[in-house]
Formats: C-alpha cells, sequence, structure tokens
C-alpha cells in the first residue's frame, strides 16, 4: 500500500533530477541529446526504464 506513495526516481545523464507522484515537473536542460532513467523503489529497486531523447 504505502510503495504507491514514493515517488519515482528520475536520472538525466546519472544526474537525479526532481520527482514527485502527480502533475508535471518542469527541468531546464540544454538543447541536445540526453539520456534519461526512470525507476521505483520499494524494498528493491524495480520497474527500470530507460530512453534517449533530443531535445530542439
Amino acid at each position: 500500500m504505502t510503495s504507491n506513495m514514493v515517488p519515482p526516481l528520475l536520472t538525466i545523464d546519472g544526474h537525479q533530477a526532481p520527482s514527485r507522484m502527480s502533475g508535471t515537473v518542469d527541468i531546464p536542460i540544454e538543447s541536445g541529446r540526453h539520456h534519461l532513467e526512470a525507476s521505483s523503489q520499494w524494498l528493491r529497486r524495480y520497474g527500470q526504464t530507460a530512453l534517449d531523447v533530443d531535445i530542439a
């Protein structure tokens, strides 16, 4: 039950970025290619995903 209250972990280019459970978070970022990783953690890390994005 409480695992739904833990915000996801987000990293951009290996640096931790702010995240929250609902709504949006504006993250200032330079243009170019960036590597994003997201996962959740409750007793262990799960739901890992990664994506390369190009910011114009």
